[in-house]
């Protein structure tokens, strides 16, 4: 089966990408990008037309159970410094935007920076 995902958001081959699901409150895969992004219809995404842009995926990893995004870990992140942990959090996994290499590794569970 080809992994492919579909986005608004430009990326480009190489980049590291990590998937959130609602529910679970973590990070439930990652994966590289193994293509450049292009417009393809696909009758598996009901939504299609919200999200035009299709990319490849490879060296795809799941995460069982998945890896919390408790107030802990988003105390350690980058991206909530000036931040309280504790405070709504969203914003964080609502879209698609760029983490630092720091923040990627705490959220896959590669580092425990």
């Amino acid at each position: 089966m080809r992994n492919v995902v579909h986005l608004k958001t430009h990326v480009m081959r190489g980049d590291r990408i990590c998937f959130y699901a609602t529910g679970t409150v973590g990070v439930i895969a990652h994966a590289r990008v193994a293509s450049e992004p292009h417009y393809e219809d696909d009758p598996r995404v009901t939504y299609g037309g919200m999200f035009p842009m299709v990319i490849d995926l490879d060296e795809v990893r799941s995460h069982a159970p998945p890896i919390v995004i408790d107030s802990a870990l988003r105390g350690r992140l980058d991206a909530f410094k000036g931040r309280r942990p504790s405070a709504p959090w969203s914003w964080f996994v609502r879209t698609m935007h760029i983490a630092s290499e720091h923040d990627f590794n705490l959220l896959i569970g590669a580092s425990e920076a």
